[in-house]
């Protein structure tokens, strides 16, 4: 098959044996009757399969960049008629592909589109605007406001959550259902395994479930923080404890806790988003191809994830068993659990509390089979309380001047002075300037740091995105701030 240029489909004959160029093979159109050899047909333009139909109601054809340009070589479809006699339609061929596969319910990153980039990886994330889901991560997420002052930053008590995706990678689930079974009929015959988790991250735990726990697995959904360079390589080519330090406190495993604070300490800011560099990869796909989500700048993410806990040991030190005081670890490669006196091995090693470990428990597998991650949630840092511990009153500026529609907090009981938002990276409250190059941001408002000399931050965001960003949020969130 082949379209003419007139965009009709032409089918290829071949000469009788009685013709005067006996068994050559010819096209010809059946509404312009254009007659052509195929031998002198222009193959890289012509014998392509037949594309969308283009603005002329024509089947388009199927060109690729030739231009030395970061897109030489992609494919794209273009009117039949070719340039300054037909339409001007145009379409990526990628994006095409794309679009039919959204419209039949298959995951773009199944894909194995023609482009520059590596073939899809087994796994694909959905943004969830469900509120009800948003509200039980929020409430898995609570934190004790002293905890936070203490192990993370002082200047922030609480995290909010502002998105959530469900991650989705069926090869990693068949290795945790693998695992799953194998760990449950190692304890069948002992009974549900319990870890003391508290009454406040259970009960959302349990309602986070699409599907039921098993609790003979041990299975739980804990949280995980890491830098959002490393996020890419977690959610679609899951954990790897090959690369997890040895060097760490319960030696080299992946480690889960059940508190917000914990897990913060080990996540760091993604600032905006980005179309080059190490996390435009991840961006494009939990931002440019989900549908409804947005980079809320200055975020922080958390992994939820099914783990199976199973049979544990606890620990103090990273070194010796609280049970028997015996070796935690079979080597100094500090990788694999040692027997216990039944000669079981354990499935995951608990971290309590003492002299290395100060406030909060860690959750540690060895076996990355053993995680699952269900979901990936992006938070922001927050600060609800004023120094003298009570809750802020949120107002807002009125007057007509640099600071109109700025939030502030003011104290409830009047004891603390105002602070207003949004504060820099240092902490303090930012500047308000103007753009003053020429160009289509001429004249606009923009945040800066608020520092007046030398050492100033980064911090930077237009004000008018600061105003509409600050209306995000579910029904509830947006009563607390009105």
């Amino acid at each position: 098959m082949s379209l003419c240029k007139c965009g009709t489909i032409r089918e290829k004959h071949t000469a009788s044996q009685s013709a005067n160029f006996p068994g050559r093979q010819y096209y010809k159109c059946t509404k312009c009757s254009v007659f052509e050899w195929a031998d002198q047909s222009p193959a890289k333009v012509f014998n392509n399969k037949a594309g969308p139909l283009c603005k002329c109601e024509k089947s388009s054809v199927q060109r690729a960049v030739t231009k030395q340009s970061p897109d030489k070589g992609r494919k794209f479809w273009t009117c039949a008629k070719g340039r300054g006699k037909g339409c001007k339609f145009f379409k990526w061929v990628e994006e095409d592909e794309t679009s039919k596969a959204k419209s039949a319910g298959i995951s773009p990153h199944k894909l194995n589109l023609d482009s520059k980039k590596r073939p899809p990886l087994p796994g694909y994330v959905t943004y969830l605007p469900d509120w009800k889901k948003v509200e039980v991560l929020q409430s898995m997420m609570e934190v004790d406001p002293s905890f936070m002052v203490r192990y993370t930053d002082s200047r922030y008590d609480s995290v909010d959550v502002v998105g959530v995706w469900q991650i989705t990678n069926k090869v990693q689930q068949e290795k945790f259902n693998t695992a799953r079974s194998s760990i449950t009929k190692e304890e069948d015959t002992k009974g549900s395994l319990d870890y003391d988790i508290p009454d406040s991250y259970k009960v959302p735990m349990n309602e986070l479930a699409n599907n039921p726990l098993d609790g003979k697995a041990g299975e739980v959904f804990l949280l995980h923080g890491t830098k959002p360079e490393n996020l890419h390589s977690i959610l679609f080519e899951g954990h790897q404890t090959a690369l997890a330090n040895k060097n760490g406190l319960f030696g080299k495993g992946i480690y889960f806790a059940e508190n917000s604070a914990k897990i913060d300490q080990y996540a760091t800011t993604d600032d905006r988003y980005q179309m080059k560099g190490e996390k435009a990869e991840l961006h494009e796909k939990i931002y440019k191809e989900c549908k409804g989500s947005m980079h809320q700048k200055n975020v922080r993410y958390a992994l939820v994830c099914r783990v199976l806990l199973g049979r544990h040991v606890t620990s103090s030190d990273g070194r010796t068993r609280i049970v028997d005081g015996k070796n935690v670890f079979t080597s100094d490669g500090r990788n694999a659990l040692a027997a216990m006196e039944d000669g079981e091995i354990p499935n995951s090693l608990i971290g309590v509390p003492g002299e290395r470990a100060r406030k909060f428990r860690e959750f540690i597998v060895y076996d990355e089979n053993q995680v699952l991650v269900e979901y990936l949630v992006a938070y922001k840092r927050v600060k609800n309380l004023c120094n003298c511990g009570e809750k802020y009153l949120e107002r807002t500026v009125h007057k007509q001047t640099e600071n109109y529609g700025r939030k502030i907090h003011v104290c409830a009981k009047g004891k603390c002075s105002p602070q207003m938002l949004p504060l820099c990276n240092c902490g303090i409250p930012a500047s308000v300037k103007k753009v003053k190059k020429s160009g289509p941001n001429q004249g606009r408002d923009f945040f800066c740091c608020g520092k007046r000399y030398g050492g100033r931050c980064d911090f930077f965001e237009f004000k008018d995105n600061y105003a509409s960003e600050s209306a995000v949020g579910s029904p509830n969130k947006k009563a607390r701030y009105t």
